[in-house]
């Protein structure tokens, strides 16, 4: 969706796990790559020094476009505003569990399709994605999906449409 939207994406998930010296999921098991991440992002400097990477991958990319997808904290969101050579917009995605499950065990090359609901709160709750509720307060556009990925990524294709920023 990202691609088709024409944007280049920068996955934080994958800057943090650089940051660890750590295999980015799913090539870490998720539940011990969420006990390191809230360790780090516990750190006093662990928002800066995210945001930090994340700014610098922003200069990297040479495109104007670019989602910076899985940003989990508030203090992460504003230390990267402050420090973006570009302005950041926040797209904040609220999903419920029940729709959230389905979209996770679709992720069958990660082998989530085998995992049970009550092992998907677990993650889902887990410590490390507890301020993601948060940053609803400091988005600038808000989606809520309700139905599932085929109607989320309508909606999407509608909204570029609108703004004029579809490419395909």
């Amino acid at each position: 969706m990202i691609e088709h939207a024409g944007y280049k994406q920068i996955n934080s998930g994958r800057v943090l796990a650089h940051l660890l010296g750590i295999a980015p999921v799913p090539q870490s098991d998720r539940a011990t790559f969420q006990k390191a991440a809230l360790k780090f992002i516990s750190e006093p400097d662990g928002p800066k020094v995210l945001a930090a990477a994340l700014a610098k991958d922003i200069q990297l990319v040479d495109h104007d476009r670019i989602v910076v997808d899985g940003i989990r904290h508030p203090e992460t969101l504003s230390e990267l505003r402050d420090l973006s050579p570009s302005p950041v917009a926040l797209i904040y995605v609220y999903t419920p569990p029940d729709v959230a499950f389905e979209m996770f065990r679709m992720r069958e090359d990660y082998g989530y399709d085998k995992i049970d609901f009550d092992a998907f709160i677990e993650l889902y709750n887990a410590p490390v994605e507890g301020q993601v509720r948060y940053l609803i307060q400091d988005a600038d556009v808000i989606l809520y999906n309700w139905i599932g990925l085929s109607e989320y990524e309508k909606t999407i294709d509608e909204m570029l449409t609108k703004v004029g920023l579809k490419t395909c």
